[in-house]
């Protein structure tokens, strides 16, 4: 069992009835105050009121002053930012939630207790529903920068930047699906309706759609190139194959795809040259060795075979030839 608390003396009660007064005439309860920890409870300020009838008049007078007192006053600075939001189109229904905005009690006060910032906030919402309106704006709370307002996409109207920005996209690459995901572009039927209505879009878009399957592609091809696959290519260039050749083997990239890590890899470029290179070499010293023996025809028909392959072969595999 808890033990009981010493007895308050008359310097502890002289000290604690000017804070109880203080509370009650700030818009605390009897109860609130009561329950703090250095505070006595609730009847022992009540035996206290019963006891000094000066303490109990205190009390009165300062629940008398709470209750003048409005329970919401009125901040000017967050009053003018709730305002400034209102014209920028935020619904107030929104700006209610955040807690550095006042609540609908608080602004229910505020709006009884001062005509005019109830005129200032009835101007600010019908030029904000107008404005909303006009432009076809909808609350979207889910957006990383905070805005609330953005364009219905649905509903978007064609123009040169927004067009620009659909070609753009899908030239590097992006799909249909992808592009109509962004907040920033039209949706999917918003486009159908682009391309059927403005002329000359259709056909922007589908060629923007060629160049970014050709931009998939080539990063698929870039993603592909490791070393492990890098180092079987130079291996086999080295025992007497082409890129060519290789891209019609099943366990070796396609043809396409080879020539295209050429043109975006240059540490596998250089790899390629300098194993063609040495290809062609050891083509040409099997070549001279078989034409020492000439006499042969079998060692003829050799050289021959080995003289053509080094004459179908580049030095620079994936440039185009002069």
């Amino acid at each position: 069992m808890p033990a009981s608390r010493a007895p308050y003396t008359p310097a502890d009660i002289a000290r604690l009835k000017p804070r109880v007064v203080g509370a009650l005439a700030a818009g605390e309860s009897l109860d609130d105050v009561a329950a703090l920890p250095d505070m006595p409870s609730r009847p022992t300020l009540r035996k206290w009121a019963r006891d000094d009838p000066a303490f109990a008049q205190a009390l009165a007078d300062s629940r008398e002053v709470a209750a003048e007192r409005p329970r919401f006053p009125f901040d000017a600075h967050v009053a003018a930012a709730f305002l400034a939001h209102v014209r920028e189109g935020r619904p107030v229904a929104w700006l209610l939630r955040r807690p550095d905005m006042p609540h609908r009690r608080r602004l229910d006060a505020w709006k009884a207790a001062r005509p005019d910032f109830a005129a200032a906030f009835s101007e600010a919402k019908a030029l904000a529903d107008g404005e909303r309106r006009r432009l076809g704006l909808v609350h979207d709370p889910g957006r990383a920068d905070d805005r609330p307002a953005r364009r219905r996409r649905s509903r978007m109207t064609h123009g040169e930047a927004a067009s620009d920005r659909v070609i753009l996209a899908l030239i590097r690459g992006a799909t249909l699906p992808e592009l109509t995901r962004r907040p920033d572009m039209p949706t999917m039927k918003a486009l159908r309706r682009w391309r059927r209505e403005v002329e000359g879009f259709d056909g922007a878009v589908r060629l923007a759609l060629a160049h970014g399957r050709r931009a998939r592609g080539a990063a698929r091809a870039r993603a592909a190139c490791s070393p492990r696959v890098v180092a079987d290519v130079v291996r086999a260039i080295l025992d007497g194959a082409s890129l060519h050749s290789l891209g019609r083997r099943p366990d070796m990239p396609g043809r396409t795809t080879l020539y295209a890590w050429v043109g975006a890899h240059p540490d596998f470029a250089t790899a390629v040259a300098r194993a063609s290179r040495l290809r062609d070499e050891r083509l040409l010293d099997e070549a001279q060795t078989l034409a020492e023996h000439a006499l042969d025809p079998g060692a003829r028909k050799a050289a021959r075979v080995r003289l053509k392959r080094l004459g179908q072969n580049t030095p620079h595999p994936g440039q185009r030839r002069r």
